[in-house]
């Protein structure tokens, strides 16, 4: 056969094989394409929009606990946290402050035609007045948290001190990583610690909340005021009237005691702890390994019951987060509601509890030894807990 005949010259035989060449990239690309839009769809669908959208947590409620006539043994109550950003809680801000103003009063032209010492001076000029702002912070934190200046220099040098320690770890792993891949680690990247507030009182009222998020609003950058949640156990300090008419004659008076009683059926309902063990995280984990996400399940920070009915009831009185995803090429948003944790009625009568916790109480004197019972050498001496014959 005279292949002459079909491709009659070396010009029509290059353009076959580079069109056979080019049907066989149109073959492998429709192969990989087959392959990621049909065989593996779903692996690569997902990780594309997780790529596409971002996520954010909505707070939930633990659930009400309550006793037979509802009164709150337990609950939630809205608090604020008041948060300093780490540059002014080491003394920075001042200084990164009064330089920004200066290069903006002055212009970059002019900026940039400064030497470093005229610079310095620059930023020197101005600095009293980021520093008086400083002053003005700490005096508030002092008097509206009830803080003597002892105890805020130990709370600023804790949080240094933490963050420290982080970021020199975080270092130190670099630059270990940097030896085994055969170069050297020369740059030092700050961690999110030392970018980020923190926490300098906790548990503000509203009115404290108010004047702080005032001051951030005159001096941005300064201080952040944050919504938290607190567990509230109303009955944990509480006070009861007693009449010592009905006592025994040696001990009895036509008078009314007041007792303050602390930890009113606390053996009862239990207490919470705001940090998650290793324990929780197994049991019930934020993050699942199909990489969805649990939204009842624990993160770091989150309040976990430690003992009494808030330990035995945990799955029923925590809540389940809700969530804001947003599609960042849409801009569209699908919310997801939290669920509050559900509410938990005992049996127990709180002011009954709260009555014969008084009466058992060593300072009302029937559980304590008295003169008239066994003589004059006992007298104080605590006696269990029980009623005597014919009260």
């Amino acid at each position: 056969m005279d292949k002459n005949r079909f491709i009659p010259s070396m010009f029509h035989r290059r353009l076959l094989l580079l069109l056979c060449c080019m049907v066989a990239i149109v073959m492998l690309l429709g192969a990989q394409l087959v392959r990621l839009t049909i065989v593996e769809r779903d692996k690569w669908l997902g990780e594309a929009e997780s790529r596409l959208s971002q996520s954010d947590y909505l707070p939930t409620y633990r659930g009400r606990i309550l006793d037979r006539n509802n009164n709150i043994l337990a609950w939630d109550r809205p608090s604020y946290n008041v948060a300093v950003q780490y540059n002014v809680i080491t003394g920075q801000w001042p200084g990164r402050k009064a330089e920004r103003q200066a290069r903006k009063e002055l212009g970059r032209e002019a900026w940039n035609e400064m030497n470093s010492e005229q610079r310095f001076e620059a930023a020197e000029a101005r600095q009293p007045e980021w520093e008086a702002h400083l002053e003005r912070l700490w005096y508030m934190i002092m008097s509206l948290g009830e803080l003597d200046e002892d105890e805020l220099v130990d709370r600023k040098d804790d949080i240094v001190r933490r963050v420290e320690r982080i970021a020199a770890d975080h270092q130190a792993k670099r630059l270990l990583a940097s030896q085994k891949l055969g170069y050297e680690e020369t740059k030092y990247e700050p961690v999110r610690e030392q970018k980020r507030a923190h926490v300098i009182l906790e548990n503000v009222t509203d009115e404290v909340a108010f004047r702080f998020r005032r001051l951030a609003v005159e001096v941005p950058g300064i201080v952040e005021v944050s919504s938290t949640i607190r567990r509230e156990y109303p009955w944990s300090d509480n006070r009861a009237d007693l009449h010592r008419g009905s006592l025994p004659e040696p001990i009895r008076s036509d008078t009314t005691q007041r007792l303050r009683l602390i930890g009113v059926a606390d053996h009862l309902v239990g207490a919470v702890r705001d940090n998650v063990w290793a324990e929780d995280v197994k049991r019930r984990p934020f993050r699942l390994d199909n990489d969805k996400v649990d939204l009842g399940g624990y993160r770091e920070n989150d309040v976990v019951g430690s003992r009494g009915l808030e330990r035995s009831y945990e799955d029923h009185l925590r809540g389940h987060r809700g969530m804001v995803r947003k599609n960042l090429e849409t801009g569209l948003k699908t919310i997801t509601e939290a669920i509050p944790g559900g509410d938990l009625r005992t049996t127990l009568d709180i002011r009954l509890q709260t009555r014969v916790q008084a009466i058992l109480s060593p300072e009302f004197g029937l559980t304590r030894i008295q003169q008239y019972q066994l003589g004059w050498d006992t007298e104080g001496r605590p006696k269990p807990g029980k009623l005597p014959l014919g009260m």
